[in-house]
């Protein structure tokens, strides 16, 4: 069985469209397509694209203030694929709305978030060593843990 995912996003001002066939249709007809990448040969994409949760309010303001996350509207130059605006004139799927960052806002957070993780997981690994230690309890080194399970 395949994987059902999201929709892919059109970049429309990479892509061509049959403005007459759209607009008979209602919908976007492109007659070439070309999707959003966030790397290509000019560098990094300008936007990080999360399908947020609509009838949130809690998460979708927390995104918005906290990680500068907006709507995609119908003015933005990005489409995603097969789907039509909503009523607030939004991209939306099931009980999902597409929202859109500052890509390296984006990667900044990710980076600081890794960081923070790691540095929790070596503070509890230091700790449970001090706490041994007091109890008299001989704990390995990273380096000796390696060694022996050949990692």
């Amino acid at each position: 069985m395949k994987k059902q995912g999201y929709p892919k996003i059109i970049d429309v001002k990479k892509s061509d469209m049959d403005m007459e066939e759209s607009k008979r249709r209602g919908v976007p007809v492109f007659t070439k397509k070309v999707y959003y990448k966030f790397r290509d040969n000019t560098g990094l994409a300008p936007w990080y694209f999360y399908w947020g949760p609509k009838n949130d309010e809690a998460t979708l303001s927390m995104l918005m203030q906290n990680e500068n996350y907006e709507f995609v509207t119908k003015d933005d130059p990005y489409i995603p694929e097969g789907l039509k605006l909503n009523a607030e004139k939004r991209w939306q799927l099931g009980d999902l709305v597409l929202l859109k960052c500052p890509l390296q806002e984006y990667v900044e957070r990710r980076v600081d978030s890794r960081k923070l993780a790691e540095a929790r997981v070596k503070s509890r690994k230091d700790q449970f060593s001090r706490e041994a230690a007091a109890e008299g309890i001989q704990t390995l080194s990273e380096e000796e843990l390696h060694n022996i399970l050949g990692e």
